[in-house]
C-alpha cells in the first residue's frame, strides 16, 4: 500500500493531549494519530489489535492469582 504523507495545523492543547496519550503508549504522535484514524474507519487488523493487546499486558502484566476469583464462575455444575 502506498502511504503519503500530509501536513496537520493543531491548536497546542490538541497537540499536548496527543503527546500525552502516545507516550505510554510508546507512539509517536504520527504513529497514534494514524491508529486513531485507522480505528475511526475500522481498518484497524487483527495484527494491530493482538500488538495493542501485547503493549497493554506489557504495560501491566498480570500478577499472580489475579483471575483465581473467576474460577468458581466457570462452573458448569458437572462434577
Amino acid at each position: 500500500m502506498t502511504m503519503r504523507t500530509m501536513e496537520l495545523t493543531l491548536n497546542e492543547v490538541l497537540f499536548q493531549r496527543l503527546e500525552r496519550a502516545a507516550r505510554p503508549a510508546g507512539l509517536s504522535v504520527s504513529e497514534l494519530v494514524l491508529q486513531l484514524l485507522k480505528r475511526w474507519f475500522g481498518e484497524i487488523t487483527v495484527a494491530e489489535l493482538e500488538q495493542q493487546e501485547i503493549t497493554a499486558y506489557q504495560r501491566m502484566p498480570v500478577v499472580a492469582d489475579e483471575f483465581d476469583v473467576w474460577e468458581s464462575e466457570q462452573s458448569w455444575g458437572e462434577e
